[in-house]
């Protein structure tokens, strides 16, 4: 019964107890400003690119209210002050005040020796003082958003916001993948944050699988996130003359690494016990072994 690559089912995870969604919200966030980023050894384009990767990662992670950038682009033009290459705390400080934020990010994106770098600070307006500071090297073109993503994830964390943080977006409600695994293929859906469930077919000569699976995420821990679920299935196989049709259940544990945000590769193993039936006479059988899956999923 053991076979890579075989196609991933129906699973519910009794691990966790989801809660209450907003019990962990505050009333009222906190105004954050992410300033362009100056530019050291690098175009200030990419530096700016940079900058509103952070932007967008602050704004995912749901902790703090952010300013937009249009309006803060429009406040500081009527202001005529010019933000770039402002890094300094009292530049911040100005800023902010300008901006009516309460915090406010300033960086820097360089390139030394062929290694990117993004550095950034945490400014408390009212105080002058840097309530944190995080770096981010050795990341490329395509993957700056994902580095994006960890320098923010450092930020809050280090302002011991940690307990505030939404769930990674890779593994949040609404999202979807396609899922390959030969010879089979699977749609994912997360239902909850860190619960999806993923409709799976497989087919091979004579075998035909069709089920779901329901897992619960625990993490992601960096590019990796562990994963628990329970699993059914209905099957069919037929051999010249030789039919069964049956159902099979099975309890499994992997892990899911993601090469780039939309992109990842995953393992799982776990026992499964299936019953199949012979067609003609009725005839059961049923057996209990251990199962590999390997696969891939793209979300878009």
């Amino acid at each position: 019964m053991k076979r890579l690559g075989r196609a991933v089912v129906f699973a519910v995870s009794f691990l966790h107890v989801v809660a209450p969604a907003g019990a962990a919200e505050e009333a009222k966030r906190v105004t954050v400003a992410v300033m362009d980023f100056a530019a050291a050894n690098a175009s200030a384009q990419d530096a700016a690119i940079v900058s509103n990767f952070v932007r967008m990662a602050m704004v995912r992670l749901g902790v703090f209210a952010v300013v937009d950038k249009k309006n803060m682009d429009r406040v500081l033009q009527e202001q005529a002050f010019q933000q770039t290459g402002c890094t300094s705390q009292e530049c911040a400080v100005k800023l902010g005040k300008l901006l009516n934020s309460q915090k406010i990010v300033v960086g820097e994106y360089s390139v030394m020796f062929g290694v990117s770098y993004m550095t950034a600070q945490v400014v408390d307006v009212e105080t002058g003082k840097i309530d944190a500071v995080a770096k981010e090297k050795g990341f490329k073109g395509n993957t700056a958003d994902a580095a994006a993503d960890r320098l923010v994830r450092q930020l809050v964390e280090s302002m011991g916001q940690g307990g505030a943080l939404r769930t990674d977006p890779r593994v949040r409600a609404g999202r979807f993948g396609l899922g390959v695994n030969f010879p089979g293929v699977g749609l994912r859906y997360f239902i909850f944050d860190r619960w999806s469930i993923e409709a799976v077919g497989q087919y091979e000569t004579g075998v035909v699988v069709a089920g779901c699976r329901f897992s619960r995420y625990i993490g992601p821990f960096g590019r990796i996130a562990p994963y628990a679920g329970i699993e059914a299935d209905f099957g069919t196989y037929k051999s010249g003359d030789i039919s069964s049709d049956g159902m099979a259940g099975m309890v499994v544990v992997g892990v899911e690494y993601f090469i780039w945000e939309k992109f990842s590769v995953q393992a799982d193993i776990g026992p499964a016990y299936a019953r199949m039936t012979h067609a003609p006479t009725e005839i059961s059988a049923s057996g209990i072994d251990f199962v590999v899956n390997l696969g891939l999923t793209y979300y878009p």
